[in-house]
């Protein structure tokens, strides 16, 4: 959620028409006028290897189609999860902390306190370079017309990112 929320705070700098689509469960995780973002987070030190949840969650649609790659560490020197909440406008703060609501969680509950540094944010443009399943690549869509859900992982190595300043946040 950190990721996403992080995200989220960088998304509206770049376009105010962003969402949040936390507790929405839609197919990408930030929507706007201009874009559509999903995000992937890890607090694994190396590699950048993430999972996608299904042959939906890369699919460009109309706008552009953005993935944010976050890599945290547990820290006393990083930001919560409450305390991105604090920087958005009041209208923002509102809607996220009453999303999370709606998603069964309590604000008060420690992990929104739990501090992370941020080692690394990159942003990929997701275009026809991006490995991601597209079953228009395939002659016979007749079959994928039965695949109700697919899940695979995907390795980020070697792709081209651009590094996000995390001074952005400040």
């Amino acid at each position: 959620m950190l990721g996403e929320l992080i995200s989220f705070w960088l998304c509206l700098k770049e376009d105010p028409t962003s969402q949040w689509c936390g507790n929405s469960f839609g197919t990408h995780d930030i929507e706007a006028k201009k874009f559509s973002a999903e995000v992937k987070s890890t607090t694994q030190k190396y590699g950048t290897v993430i999972h996608v949840n299904s042959q939906y969650q890369l699919k460009k649609e109309n706008n552009p189609l953005y993935l944010y790659f976050c890599r945290f560490e547990k820290s006393l020197d990083g930001i919560s999860i409450n305390e991105i909440i604090e920087k958005f406008d009041r209208h923002q703060s509102y809607f996220i902390k009453e999303e999370i609501k709606k998603m069964g969680y309590k604000l008060e509950n420690h992990i929104f306190n739990e501090k992370y540094k941020i080692l690394e944010i990159k942003k990929y443009y997701v275009d026809e370079r991006f490995p991601f399943f597209d079953s228009k690549k395939y002659n016979d869509n007749t079959f994928f017309d039965c695949v109700l859900k697919m899940e695979y992982t995907v390795s980020l190595d070697g792709l081209e990112s651009k590094i996000i300043d995390k001074e952005l946040l400040k």
